[in-house]
């Protein structure tokens, strides 16, 4: 549902500076030939200097304390590095389009041209000067994006206190001769047998809740529900590495049984990461 929405608002932002562009460009049609150009480098590297500000921001702090050996914790490689080529990519087809622009000032093509440049000049303003920077990218436009990348299914490298608290809250949903399994899986490491899953919800009948919030505690972009290949690929992790415990015996997980409980999974937004 918050997806949905977004993407409402992003056809909606779409649609207003595409009308706010046009507006733009027809103002500048009052001025002559030469102030026109003028204006439009005013534009240009107005919009260059709000982009860059908030990036200058994070990364030359960053470069002060690296030199002056202080704590660069709070640099996080999983989000500033995505801003960095986003920035390197956005600016790089600015870099084409300004210098193919075309030389031709009475052809309709130009205004084609100077309508599109400024569209995408302030495209660029909200999303790479405002938008990467907030944290909606990084808890539901990142993750996305890492998804659509990687269908890969990938353990985190969680701190010590991260994996106690995931082992204590789920011991009571694994069989105690998994726990040392349970233990390799948070870590990443190959499993020496499945992890045998005994969690229920008070009804007698295995549920599969608790495996779901722990793996997205612990994968690699598991801020938001997957979808596509990258649910697919999760389906399969859990049949590849777990099975159900139920009466001393051991049954196989089905795919499709595995499919339908994440379907009506509900991912709290305090999911544990580390």
């Amino acid at each position: 549902m918050k997806k949905n929405r977004f993407i409402l608002k992003a056809y909606l932002l779409i649609l207003l500076i595409i009308a706010i562009s046009a507006l733009l460009l027809w103002g500048i049609y009052f001025f002559s030939l030469d102030d026109r150009v003028f204006l439009l480098k005013v534009l240009l590297f107005s919009c260059i200097l709000f982009m860059f500000f908030p990036f200058f921001k994070v990364n030359i702090k960053w470069v002060l304390n690296y030199f002056f050996c202080i704590d660069n914790s709070w640099w996080d490689k999983r989000i500033q590095r995505p801003r960095i080529l986003i920035y390197i990519v956005y600016f790089g087809v600015l870099y084409l389009v300004v210098t193919n622009f075309p030389s031709n000032k009475n052809d309709y093509v130009l205004i084609l041209n100077r309508l599109s440049l400024i569209f995408y000049l302030l495209i660029g303003s909200f999303v790479v000067g405002r938008l990467i920077w907030s944290k909606k990218f990084e808890t539901l436009i990142l993750p996305e994006l890492k998804n659509i990348v990687s269908h890969d299914i990938k353990i985190m490298t969680s701190d010590s206190k991260v994996l106690d608290s995931l082992i204590n809250d789920n011991k009571s949903n694994i069989d105690k001769s998994s726990i040392e399994d349970f233990k390799k899986l948070l870590k990443g490491e190959k499993l020496d047998s499945r992890i045998k899953w005994v969690g229920t919800s008070g009804k007698n009948s295995i549920t599969y809740t608790g495996i779901f919030l722990v793996l997205h505690s612990v994968i690699e972009g598991g801020e938001i529900k997957f979808s596509r290949e990258k649910r697919k690929a999760l389906m399969n992790f859990i049949t590849d590495n777990f099975v159900k415990f139920e009466e001393e015996e051991i049954k196989e997980i089905s795919f499709n049984t595995i499919n339908g409980a994440y379907t009506n999974f509900i991912l709290p937004n305090n999911t544990l990461k580390r």
